[in-house]
């Protein structure tokens, strides 16, 4: 017999929730999902005969399903696939070496999810080069009709390209970063970027900000029509919930 833990939460948030309905979950994920308490926090678990956990995409969907569902209704900090105890004693015994960083952790997350948006590049790029400009970056030396002089140049246009891209994407993040902290402090841009993601970046709001978000990525979509600019979410606040937890 072991315990499978999904999250924690806070035990007053849980008991006072009108719409987090278990039952209905325990339905669509044929698991049955329970609570183990310490002071005020409530690790919500469910139990299995064997005592590992297997690897598998189908595991993996329905774990992440009940986490996803589970914090539709209530703040949580999820825990990451694979967080498997043997007792209730050592669910609490978690709850009780980390109360501190759980608790400030849920405060931080409380009543806001994780949205995600990603730049992509259009098919002409923003930083694509001219035969003018190209005419105009190649030095000198390297100017020729010759095989060695043709490979050289595309070598140093292929190198050109990279670093006007990278100039590109760092610009623009700042230029982002400045706007999105208007609505939230909480951002997090990812790395590493690759030629057809120009911006990655997540983020932690309010609920009732929403509208602003929409709002934001609007207004973003008509100052950047030459990218694909995505939003995606809500999700789990899986990447502000990074704790090493003891």
């Amino acid at each position: 017999m072991s315990i499978i833990i999904y999250a924690i939460a806070e035990l007053y948030d849980l008991q006072s929730n009108k719409t987090l309905d278990f039952e209905a979950i325990n339905s669509d994920s044929n698991i049955e999902l329970e609570t183990i308490q310490f002071d005020n926090l409530t690790a919500i678990v469910s139990r299995q005969d064997k005592n590992d956990i297997s690897i598998n995409k189908e595991d993996v969907l329905t774990y992440s399903k009940i986490i996803e569902n589970i914090a539709q209704n209530l703040t949580i900090l999820p825990m990451r696939y694979n967080s498997l105890v043997a007792s209730d004693n050592e669910v609490i015994n978690i709850l009780t070496k980390n109360y501190s960083s759980f608790n400030d952790a849920i405060k931080t997350l409380y009543n806001k999810d994780e949205y995600s948006i990603r730049f992509l590049s259009s098919y002409k790029n923003s930083t694509d080069i001219t035969i003018k400009e190209k005419n105009e970056l190649v030095p000198d030396i390297l100017k020729g009709d010759s095989s060695s002089k043709i490979y050289l140049i595309n070598k140093y246009m292929h190198h050109k390209q990279e670093e006007l891209h990278t100039q590109y994407q760092k610009e623009t993040q700042e230029k982002i970063k400045s706007e999105v902290e208007k609505i939230t402090t909480q951002v997090i841009f990812k790395k590493p970027l690759t030629e057809a993601i120009i911006i990655d970046l997540v983020l932690l709001i309010e609920k009732e900000r929403k509208n602003e978000l929409l709002q934001f990525v609007s207004d973003l979509q008509s100052i950047y029509p030459q990218h694909n600019i995505l939003l995606t979410g809500p999700w789990p606040p899986y990447n502000f919930a990074q704790i090493k937890v003891e």
